[in-house]
């Protein structure tokens, strides 16, 4: 599992954060202005933590929110919200409030939940093909435009991630947290390292680069339609 936390409450970004690591739930940070720049869809909830309800702008900061579909959002707060916010609450089916009372064991049983009815539902397929390219889950093959490719544990696993999300910027937070143990030591460089030793791999020789660097944000794989789109 993987959660924005909203980070104009800092203290409490940075608490949230840390608890969430220790459940093995992966999170990075956004501040509210970069939000709308930030999701794409790779996140399974959104978390706001509210020191006061007038900042930032909260009726203007919902409307937002309706921008972003049905993601599940939490807004973990210290003081009851004001009455007028109530018809603005009843617009997104998907907001949950977090009182004071415990709220992070409140919040973190949410997010268990939420990702136990996620997994419930999750298709089991052993096949995944992206125009030229396919992997087999089941016997970890790796092919495109039927040549075989040979991958390392990390590098499919990477791959796995790509093409499940394709088309969708994945941070390097996202990836890391999906093919590595939460407990093990890395470097800073580490998703940057294995994705050049994939992207070798996978795209050298072939005149589509499904691979993309996604400047400040990751990487994504970009089929054919989509990079002429773009």
């Amino acid at each position: 599992m993987h959660v924005l936390i909203l980070n104009h409450h800092p203290l409490q970004a940075k608490f949230l954060q840390k608890g969430f690591r220790y459940e093995n739930i992966g999170s990075d940070f956004c501040h509210p202005d970069n939000l709308t720049k930030i999701w794409y869809n790779q996140y399974d909830a959104l978390i706001v933590p509210i020191k006061t309800w007038e900042f930032p702008p909260i009726k203007s900061f919902l409307e937002i929110l309706k921008s972003l579909g049905n993601v599940p959002i939490f807004i973990t707060h210290q003081i009851p919200p004001p009455k007028n916010l109530a018809p603005s609450f009843a617009e997104l089916p998907s907001l949950r409030l977090i009182g004071t009372h415990t709220p992070f064991l409140h919040l973190l049983q949410k997010l268990k939940n939420l990702k136990s009815s996620t997994q419930s539902t999750l298709p089991h397929d052993t096949h995944i093909q992206i125009e030229n390219l396919s992997i087999n889950l089941a016997t970890r093959e790796v092919r495109r435009e039927g040549k075989s490719r040979y991958l390392r544990n990390k590098e499919f696993s990477l791959l796995e991630c790509l093409m499940r999300n394709a088309n969708k910027a994945l941070t390097r937070t996202y990836l890391l947290e999906k093919a590595w143990d939460h407990n093990t030591t890395i470097l800073s460089n580490t998703v940057d390292v294995h994705i050049n030793r994939l992207r070798h791999k996978v795209d050298t020789g072939f005149s589509h680069q499904m691979i993309v660097t996604i400047p400040c944000t990751g990487y994504k794989l970009q089929t054919r339609k989509n990079s002429k789109d773009t």
